[in-house]
């Protein structure tokens, strides 16, 4: 009670550039979230390339960037315009959904075509929010964050 996050955590399917998407033997990965005291959200999967447990990443973006964020804060109820705005960030580039946390908080997932897709809806979801949440308008290192229609430079793209 009284705390808020912005958590996100980012999957990329690998190093696009020397030819190594989706190369790598395993990834598991596991998430658990809990808000006073009980658990509100857990993600838990394992993605192995040989298989069909990477084909939600791989389509409709054959190098499919994914994210999930959550938000916990009671300044961003269920009912807050924003997550209509959030959502309709989705794009030829890039899919956003919003859900509702059992109690709580809210979570947003991405599938985008690129780490500059990504990137750039990424900043379009924390500059929504910032306008709710002030601290949001800084980076982690306090700079203020840049516009969501900047390009992402390849150093962002990276963060």
């Amino acid at each position: 009670v009284g705390g808020e996050v912005f958590f996100v955590e980012t999957l990329a399917p690998g190093r696009l550039a020397r030819g190594e998407v989706f190369a790598f033997t395993e990834i598991a990965w596991e998430f658990a979230l809990r808000h006073g005291g009980h658990l509100i959200a857990r993600e838990r999967f394992t993605l192995d390339p040989t298989d069909d447990s990477t084909a939600t990443l791989r389509v409709p973006f054959a190098t499919g960037y994914y994210a999930s964020c959550y938000v916990i804060s009671d300044r961003v109820p269920p009912e807050h315009p924003v997550w209509r705005a959030i959502h309709d960030l989705s794009s030829d580039t890039a899919l956003v959904g919003t859900s509702r946390l059992v109690a709580g908080g809210s979570t947003i997932k991405i599938l985008a075509a690129d780490s500059i897709a990504l990137t750039r809806t990424l900043r379009a979801i924390r500059t929504l929010l910032a306008d709710i949440l002030p601290p949001l308008r800084a980076s982690s290192d306090g700079s203020p964050i840049s516009s969501p229609t900047e390009p992402a430079t390849e150093t962002a793209a990276r963060k």
